[in-house]
């Protein structure tokens, strides 16, 4: 199993008006416990820098840019660069992330499987990787 996929959202509507993006519940690969959002990342920051072995997330850049770096004990590592609002990265159990190259305008919304409580996260990427 990949530890991704990409999510293509339905765009309806167009200038002046502007678009409206939606992400309907047959859509959604798990039940949404948790929503949070990250903005005003400063260029030179790294965010996330954790791993989720039982948690699936979300992302939608809702505006703006950034790189993501993710690694899987069995795919390796990969090189995502999110920068639109018409496309969510699923993100599976079992992925490291880093985050980083935010534009200043960026807002990233996330979508969690699980509250935070109940979802074991690791700070280590070496450790993550290493486990079995």
């Amino acid at each position: 199993m990949e530890p991704y996929e990409w999510i293509e959202l339905s765009a309806r509507g167009g200038p002046p008006r502007g678009f409206l993006e939606v992400l309907d519940r047959h859509q959604l690969p798990f039940s949404i416990e948790r929503v949070f959002w990250i903005s005003q990342v400063s260029k030179e920051a790294v965010r996330g820098e954790h791993g989720h072995t039982v948690g699936h997330e979300i992302l939608i850049p809702l505006q703006g840019a950034l790189d993501l770096e993710l690694w899987s004990v069995d795919h390796g590592h990969t090189k995502l660069h999110l920068n639109s609002p018409k496309r969510a990265l699923w993100l599976k159990p079992g992925s490291y992330i880093e985050m980083r190259h935010f534009d200043p305008s960026t807002i990233l919304l996330v979508l969690c499987s699980h509250a935070f409580k109940d979802d074991p996260v690791s700070y280590s990427k070496k450790d993550f990787l290493a486990e079995p």
